[in-house]
């Protein structure tokens, strides 16, 4: 029998150099409280559920999409970086 080999990548995931964005460090429910805190996008219990339905690869797709759609900052981080404290 083949032996399988270990997957080995040179993505900027693997490097010591490499700081992910802020906004992917939060959860779905911290994104969700961050646009409601931050935004006149109110939550309602239909979008709770969806939210609370989809895969994390699915509401990543969505959060990217929603913020990039409208022009919203992902993080707080991005948030100061763009209008300061």
């Amino acid at each position: 029998m083949q032996q399988q080999q270990p997957f080995e990548s040179g993505g900027p995931y693997m490097t010591d150099t490499f700081t992910p964005e802020p906004h992917t460090k939060m959860n779905r429910f911290e994104k969700m409280e961050f646009l409601t805190e931050t935004t006149h996008f109110d939550t309602n219990p239909l979008l709770d559920e969806m939210v609370s339905w989809m895969t994390d690869d699915d509401f990543n797709a969505f959060y990217e999409n929603f913020c990039s759609n409208w022009d919203i900052c992902r993080s707080p981080e991005e948030l100061n970086e763009r209008y300061g404290d």
